[in-house]
């Protein structure tokens, strides 16, 4: 963990429920990266252009792309934008904080 974050959720104090979320999902996402990227790009991105080629599919430059339930990294999305698809991804996220529900539309 960096330094910086360290002496945050230390002032802020270890009991906070939102920090300690927050601290674990940093750890896991800090620590599966490189795997995540690799399984979007390869057996997600690369099958679905490969799926869609039966159909006459040629590509992405210039076509619209709608991602719903995208998930939150949206990598098929990035993928697809980085391709010169424009694209809308949409996802549902609940994140919770002591007592109270947030509703995020991404």
């Amino acid at each position: 963990m960096r330094p910086l974050l360290g002496k945050l959720l230390n002032k802020l104090g270890g009991d906070n429920m939102f920090l300690r979320e927050f601290k674990e999902l940093w750890i896991y996402h800090k620590r599966f990266t490189k795997r995540f990227a690799e399984h979007d790009f390869h057996n997600v991105f690369e099958k679905t252009i490969r799926d869609l080629r039966i159909f006459g599919f040629a590509g992405l430059d210039g076509k619209n792309v709608l991602d719903l339930s995208c998930s939150q990294r949206y990598p098929f999305a990035l993928i697809c934008a980085a391709h010169g698809a424009k694209v809308t991804a949409l996802d549902i996220d609940y994140i919770k904080s002591n007592h109270y529900h947030w509703l995020f539309i991404v």
